[in-house]
């Protein structure tokens, strides 16, 4: 395996973890109408969502201009979020009303606006989320973000790539924003475009990453060897005590960056800064596992259809057997054991439609181009 190909595992292992890690917390930890204060652990594997912008900011193409980057990225990802919004908006309604759901025709209007992230807009930051029937579209508020953020980064990283101290200057300017956001004007505007510009610092700095060559480099150390394990032992201990000691919240889309208000998006950052140098060494280790690394990599390479439908997909799971309500979008009572299952099912569910949806519809139109 050369050097490139070993490199692109890696990273597609990475995204895999990570988007196996939001789906399980999802399911498990974060359905309930209180979700608490989870343990540093679960909170810590959280900031893994925070991988993905930096791993846009790792792909970045410097020869592509503003306008042929966001037509290569933000086009292919508006287009598909508005085909789920729509698609899966109507599929869940018929689905929820063929099992008895106590739904309305106009919950059919406010599941479009849940999807579309804008059942909120202007409303405090804080206000509780009312989870449509037919909008369970958790983790759409992170795309919608991602879009404005790509609009920010696109338009500054040609200006900042070859001056490391303007890039930090920049990220520390996109840092204060979010803090001067969240104090003095803390409501939430349309598709969450208020969290682009957290969500563009940590673009910058896997951009930066990329610059320096940091996944290579530790791609190319032995596993075996000290300087390998000492600095994944020592980044996850790190990322633990921060955690511990200023706890991040895993409310990121209220801009609930800690018990701080505004002021915890400082450590939020680099807490999410260093977990994810402990998840590059922890994939790493496992690109190397030939089984377990290719499960990944599948995961990885289907990401964005993993997170535009686990939530839809176990909602409808559950929805034969229990009423759901408008508090939380998985019913309270289940347990761990049948969350965590329930978790697991949707992924192989959403893996099946991610790589057999695509040779299906080919084949549809090539029977209706025949005809």
């Amino acid at each position: 395996m050369d050097g490139n190909t070993a490199r692109v595992r890696s990273i597609d292992v990475f995204k895999g973890v990570a988007i196996l890690i939001i789906v399980f917390c999802h399911i498990c930890f974060a359905t309930k109408s209180d979700v608490g204060s989870p343990n540093a652990v679960i909170q810590t594997l959280y900031l893994g969502l925070m991988v993905f912008l930096m791993i846009s900011g790792y792909f970045y193409r410097p020869e592509r201009s503003f306008a042929e980057n966001m037509k290569k990225r933000v086009t292919v990802l508006l287009l598909a979020l508005v085909i789920c919004c729509v698609a899966l908006t109507v599929i869940s309604y018929l689905w929820a009303a063929l099992w008895g759901q106590p739904i309305h025709p106009s919950d059919l209007y406010d599941g479009f606006l849940f999807m579309f992230s804008l059942h909120k807009a202007f409303d405090p930051l804080d206000t509780p989320t009312t989870w449509e029937f037919c909008g369970n579209g958790i983790g759409y508020y992170f795309l919608w973000l991602m879009i404005g953020a790509f609009v920010i980064f696109y338009a500054l990283e040609g200006r900042v790539r070859k001056d490391i101290r303007l890039r930090i200057a920049l990220i520390a300017a996109l840092i204060v924003m979010s803090i001067a956001y969240r104090e003095l004007y803390p409501y939430t505007f349309p598709f969450y475009f208020h969290l682009s510009m957290i969500g563009a610092a940590f673009m910058f700095t896997g951009s930066a990453f990329k610059q320096y060559g940091v996944l290579e480099r530790i791609d190319s150390l032995e596993w075996r060897s000290w300087r390998y394990w000492v600095p994944l032992i020592l980044s996850m201990a790190v990322s633990l005590v921060l955690v511990f000691l200023l706890p991040p919240n895993i409310r990121f889309e209220q801009m609930m960056f800690g018990d701080y208000g505004g002021y915890s998006a400082v450590p939020y950052y680099v807490e999410a800064v260093v977990a994810s140098v402990f998840m590059m060494y922890f994939c790493t280790f496992f690109s190397r596992i030939p089984l377990l690394s290719d499960a990944f990599v599948v995961c990885g390479k289907h990401s964005l259809g993993l997170l535009l439908l686990h939530a839809t997909i176990a909602a409808m799971m559950v929805m034969p057997f229990y009423t759901l309500s408008r508090t939380v979008w998985l019913p309270e009572e289940l347990g761990v054991v049948p969350r965590t299952a329930i978790a697991a099912v949707t992924v192989v569910i959403c893996l099946v439609i991610c790589i057999c949806g695509p040779a299906v519809l080919e084949r549809l139109k090539g029977v209706r181009n025949k005809d």
